[in-house]
């Protein structure tokens, strides 16, 4: 039987899109490839997830991967709120979970500076949930399994009675793993119906 359900944070319960913030912002094409291939690797941007440099440190980090667009990335660095936006229902969602008797939790990666320009206007429902790990926190990150034995060990949880749901199947190979049911999330209808189906 299914008694927790765990959320990733990022396309999963807020739409993250840095492409659209940069559109936005007027940058040209050549300069959004350049973010988007230089920065946005996940080899490096987990340096963020991470956050064990220092804010300031790590904005000279990114820059330094891609130094003829410094000036535009620090722009987007101070409005990162911009690249996110929330998905209408996510609360109530949770809160229909938590009627149901089902514990509801975050395991997200999420670096210091950007957490602390989102929380507050996009990430309300963590005052609801039942309990989260973010990566800044503990300075480990999906998919490397410590993350996830650190939210199981923190909440007394265990594998088989939890479902897992992210938008990246690399994550997902690791919680299932450990044992933990898992769902990829494509869309909102998508990720509703196989959460029902699998809390029948």
């Amino acid at each position: 039987m299914i008694k927790n359900v765990i959320f990733d944070v990022g396309g999963v319960l807020i739409d993250w899109n840095v492409k659209r913030a940069l559109e936005t912002f007027g940058f040209s094409t050549e300069t959004i490839h350049k973010i988007e291939s230089k920065i946005f690797l996940p080899e490096v941007w987990v340096e963020e997830d991470l956050s064990i440099k220092g804010e300031n440190e790590l904005l000279s980090f990114f820059q330094s991967k891609c130094p003829e667009c410094a000036e535009d990335f620090a722009y987007l660095w101070d409005h990162f709120d911009q690249t996110v936006s929330g998905i209408p229902g996510t609360d109530e969602w949770i809160k229909s979970l938590q009627e149901q008797g089902k514990h509801v939790y975050i395991l997200s990666n999420f670096g210091t500076h950007c957490f602390k320009q989102v929380r507050k206007k996009f990430l309300g429902f963590l005052d609801i949930v039942d309990g989260a790990v973010i990566s800044y926190e503990i300075h480990k990150v999906k998919p490397e399994r410590e993350i996830y034995d650190y939210l199981l060990d923190k909440y007394d949880l265990k594998a088989e009675e939890s479902v897992f749901i992210d938008d990246r199947e690399e994550n997902l190979l690791t919680a299932r793993k450990l044992g933990l049911h898992t769902i990829l999330c494509k869309d909102r209808t998508q990720t509703k119906h196989d959460l029902e189906e699998i809390l029948k």
